[in-house]
């Protein structure tokens, strides 16, 4: 399969991505344990030792030095589209980054709330700035196995 899961509708890149993200963490000698049922707010059960993580599985995409993800879904009411919220429904998000291979750990209290997309920078703006931005090494995923192989 290509590396960005390309020419697959939007159900077989997500489910592309959650097997890349649950590989990652078996690989690692993580538990887990994924959620195969649609209506459910998270798609797998992270079993860390000290605690069980709710996470809902991303796709990130990267544009002029910047991860970005959704991070609310958006719903349909009779009022027509507006934001949904996963917080008190999970715990994390794990992001897939198909471009650079590469996972990141998102606490759902670091996600912006009442925004669609969160962005993760990769490198520093052109024009300066940026003190405030929320930097992707602080959330990338790292194992100690990983390390070792390296």
């Amino acid at each position: 399969m290509s590396k960005a899961g390309s020419g697959m509708d939007s159900c077989q890149a997500g489910e592309w991505v959650q097997s890349e993200v649950e590989t990652c963490l078996l690989r690692n000698r993580q538990v887990v344990a994924p959620v195969r049922n649609a209506s459910a707010p998270y798609d797998l059960i992270w079993d860390r030792g000290v605690d069980r993580l709710r996470i809902q599985i991303k796709k990130g995409r990267v544009r002029d030095g910047v991860i970005c993800f959704t991070v609310n879904p958006r719903g349909r009411n009779a009022k027509g589209i507006k934001p949904k919220s996963y917080v008190g429904k999970i715990d994390a998000f794990i992001v897939y980054v198909p471009e650079i291979d590469r996972f990141y750990f998102v606490p759902i209290g670091d996600a912006p709330h009442g925004a669609t997309h969160m962005r993760l920078r990769l490198a520093p703006r052109r024009k300066g700035g940026g003190q405030k931005s929320k930097w992707a090494n602080g959330y990338e995923m790292r194992f100690e196995l990983e390390r070792k192989a390296a």
